[in-house]
């Protein structure tokens, strides 16, 4: 049986329309001698938009199709908020062009068993002034004041002093303890630095002190993309993230143990046993082994100290988020109670 013509769709009359609005408008707009701060006549926008001649609030129509306004909220969502805690914003540092004559340049290579300087100290700009000291921060005040000594020997007396050294593990005690004694420090992402990828470099900690301080003369002489500085938080800010990550660390904690139960049950053709479920130590005495016998006597006191470890891990979470909840409830209280 064959098909025959096709039938005509009726038009779209509402799209008709829309256009035919849409050219009388343009009409009215093109060609416009007047002020036009002074706003179109209505009837223009009713033509061109029938939402609008409804006397509806127009919609906007969004990238991904949805249309703007057009979904409604339960009451449940206009009361329930997501509470953000907020913190205080740390800015970028800024760099400052430094007077040589004046400034002192240091760069700071941290490591645990020593600490290397590399300066640049005023009056002695061809001068690699490095030296290795202990890793603390009463010896590098020492070095400090002893390249203000050789500045004042050369003639110079140092004005400014700016440091710089790698964020990692040390993090950011040692640039607020200089900024206690007046010195601006950085602290550079390591991963932003350049190094010569051409071939094998020598690696050393004064090699990495000298580029750290070139990196840093780059930097205030206004090249940007020369390395990433990392802002400083302040200490609030930094004790506040803790117990974020300690609670990232005691997730990760827990599944990596019920990974390891779940290898040890595996070991003995056992399944079907979930460790965190109220009654998981119920049902670990009742599993069979693939052979229908109970659980050896080592692997159950094996996962019986693995559920224990995870009993605590648990309880830990528990308290941290229980931390949580309040300090949120305390920053946005609830609307309904105002």
């Amino acid at each position: 049986m064959t098909r025959g013509k096709a039938e005509r769709q009726p038009p779209n009359t509402t799209r008709t329309r829309v256009d035919a609005g849409v050219k009388e408008l343009n009409e009215m707009t093109i060609g416009r001698t007047d002020d036009p701060e002074i706003p179109l006549p209505a009837q223009a926008f009713e033509a061109a938009d029938p939402i609008w001649a409804s006397g509806h609030e127009p919609h906007k129509q969004m990238p991904w199709g949805l249309v703007a306004g057009s979904l409604k909220s339960s009451p449940a969502s206009k009361t329930r908020r997501n509470p953000v805690m907020a913190q205080t914003p740390v800015s970028l540092p800024h760099p400052v062009a430094p007077d040589h004559n004046n400034t002192l340049v240091l760069a700071i290579e941290l490591s645990n068993k020593s600490w290397v300087l590399a300066a640049q100290v005023p009056g002695l700009t061809r001068v690699k002034a490095k030296q290795t000291i202990e890793p603390t921060a009463e010896a590098l005040l020492a070095a400090l004041q002893g390249y203000r000594e050789r500045a004042k020997v050369a003639g110079r007396h140092v004005e400014r002093v700016i440091a710089i050294y790698e964020a990692g593990w040390s993090g950011f005690w040692l640039a607020r303890l200089l900024a206690t004694h007046g010195i601006e420090t950085h602290v550079v992402q390591p991963s932003s630095v350049l190094v010569d990828r051409r071939a094998r470099p020598a690696k050393s900690d004064g090699i990495d002190a000298e580029l750290l301080l070139r990196t840093l003369l780059a930097w205030l002489r206004g090249e940007p993309r020369v390395c990433s500085m990392v802002p400083i938080p302040a200490e609030g800010d930094e004790d506040a993230r803790r117990s974020v990550r300690e609670r990232t660390e005691l997730v990760a904690e827990r599944v990596a143990l019920v990974n390891r139960i779940g290898a040890v049950l595996a070991t003995m053709g056992c399944g079907d046993y979930d460790p965190l479920l109220r009654n998981r130590r119920q049902r670990l005495g009742e599993l069979r082994t693939a052979l229908g016998t109970s659980l050896p006597v080592h692997a159950h006191a094996k996962i019986n100290r693995m559920l224990d470890r995870l009993d605590l891990v648990r309880t830990q979470i528990a308290e941290l988020e229980q931390d949580r909840d309040a300090v949120l409830e305390e920053e946005v209280p609830d609307r309904q109670a105002r």
